[in-house]
């Protein structure tokens, strides 16, 4: 669970509720470096825990640069934003066992007309944060490696070893 980025939706008046929202990957890498990814509503402490924050849907994965995240909980509190109301979101990736080294990779929601909700007519939906976008993050799939070595140098007193890497 990489959180990559933080939303927040609020609406006008009355109620909204979420049913999808398309996320765009950005990065160097390809849609199978990230084998899902999730999208997790606050529990009102600002902060991503995989733990307290809500599950909005099971996980999803990119079709050439582009996926559409359904709001599949059935429990109504978990989608609902009302008026006057805040609501902070997190989308989350998992990265796959397979994905290439120094890839890179980010998410972005470019517009909110990407967010799909059900409302009544009344109800615009806003957020001060979309356009949202990700930093991008760099994939380290090898472990650099170490190489332990006593140095020939004359020393007194503690030996003198040497480390070198890449």
């Amino acid at each position: 669970n990489v959180s990559l980025l933080k939303f927040r939706l609020e609406t006008t008046a009355g109620t909204a509720e979420i049913s999808s929202i398309t996320v765009k990957r950005l990065g160097s890498g390809s849609d199978g470096d990230i084998s899902s990814y999730y999208i997790y509503r606050d529990n009102g402490d600002g902060n991503f825990s995989s733990v307290s924050d809500i599950l909005l849907g099971a996980g999803q994965s990119f079709v050439s640069n582009w996926s559409t995240y359904n709001v599949t909980n059935v429990y109504q509190s978990t989608k609902t934003i009302r008026a006057g109301t805040a609501v902070d979101f997190f989308i989350v990736a998992d990265i796959a066992s397979g994905a290439g080294d120094l890839n890179t990779f980010g998410v972005e929601i470019s517009s909110s007309i990407y967010i799909r909700y059900r409302t009544g007519a009344d109800v615009t939906l806003a957020s001060a944060t979309i356009p949202a976008s990700s930093t991008i993050a760099t994939i380290r799939t090898a472990i650099p490696s170490v190489t332990f070595g006593r140095s020939t140098a004359t020393w007194t007193g503690d030996p003198f070893f040497k480390f070198t890497g890449n």
